[in-house]
């Protein structure tokens, strides 16, 4: 219960500093409060991640930096989400 209240609070706050928690228990507040599943991720060369998770009925988005150990900080959050198929550049 405690592990819940904290991630409300850290992804309820309207400033972004330091909203941080594990990944799997953000994961599970954002498919639970505001129905967004994993929609786009990419790697960088040291295994850190950026996350973006959306609801495709909503258009709400939220994406987040996530480090190789599983915390999981958010960058931003909107709504209007789109997914665009990537197109070939050659």
């Amino acid at each position: 219960m405690f592990r819940l209240a904290l991630v409300t609070l850290l992804i309820g706050s309207p400033a972004y500093a330091q909203q941080c928690a594990g990944f799997a228990d953000v994961r599970a507040h954002l498919a639970e409060k505001y129905g967004e599943a994993g929609a786009v991720r990419g790697l960088d060369a040291a295994g850190n991640a950026i996350v973006m998770f959306a609801n495709p009925d909503t258009g709400t988005w939220t994406a987040f930096f996530v480090t190789p150990d599983g915390n999981a900080c958010r960058v931003a959050d909107g709504v209007a989400f789109e997914y665009h198929k990537p197109k070939p550049t050659a």
